[in-house]
């Protein structure tokens, strides 16, 4: 739970923007957006020194219904539109094989895909039930992590037409939200293990604010040029 003033630098100022625009301010959102907007806008342009670690992030929103859970995708999308990044982000996906292409066909292999209502693919994972479409996402969702600076092979289909060439450095940026009751519902001790959990900065809502009338209605100027700084990474 996340109960301090928006972090100094870029994420601050969108976690900041983010509060400061939506009709039921919350501060875990606003900073899971502030670090799935940055991460996504970085394009797989930065490193973190020394352990040559990618920005991309899965992240996850943990809130009660109406607790404003779905600001983050919001925001995001809004700011990728604004510095012509639209085209990058994907709500839901038909199946994993879809993201694979999709991420394939994405400028500089980069993506981001936001679900809401996650726990049917949490719930599939590693379940005997669920449905075979969450689960295969899932798998792929899985394999993917950490391969920003890596190759993904792909699979090999019995239809020639569903190969997919190797992915050179796909850069997912994953982001879901839940309820959490439907949240303690789907975890278990094979979540944990078999490491997808692991894989989620999980941000719980905590006590939410009433609504109100957003503040602002557009980002400011000086946002949009930062972001485009960093798009300007080479």
């Amino acid at each position: 739970y996340f109960d301090a003033l928006p972090p100094a630098g870029l994420v601050g100022d969108i976690a900041q923007y983010t509060l400061d625009s939506a009709p039921r301010p919350n501060k875990a959102f606003a900073l899971m957006t502030g670090l799935m907007t940055v991460s996504l806008i970085s394009r797989n342009q930065y490193a973190v020194e020394g352990f040559n670690t990618r920005l991309n992030l899965y992240a996850l929103g943990v809130g009660p219904t109406a607790s404003g859970k779905e600001q983050p995708r919001k925001v995001m999308s809004d700011l990728a539109w604004r510095v012509d990044m639209a085209e990058h982000c994907r709500d839901g996906a038909a199946s994993g094989s879809a993201l694979i292409k999709s991420l394939a066909d994405a400028e500089q292999h980069v993506l981001s895909l936001w679900i809401d209502e996650v726990w049917d693919l949490l719930f599939s994972i590693n379940s005997g039930q669920g449905s075979v479409h969450a689960k295969q996402l899932g798998a792929t969702l899985m394999s993917l992590y950490g391969l920003a600076d890596k190759t993904f092979s792909g699979r090999i289909y019995s239809d020639r037409k569903e190969n997919v060439e190797p992915i050179k450095n796909p850069y997912l940026v994953f982001g879901g939200a839940t309820t959490p009751q439907r949240f303690a519902d789907v975890l278990s001790s094979t979540q944990v293990a078999d490491g997808f959990l692991n894989r989620l900065l999980v941000f719980n809502s905590g006590e939410f604010s009433p609504i109100q009338l957003p503040k602002v209605t557009q980002p400011p100027p000086k946002l949009i040029a930062a972001l485009g700084q960093v798009m300007k990474a080479n």
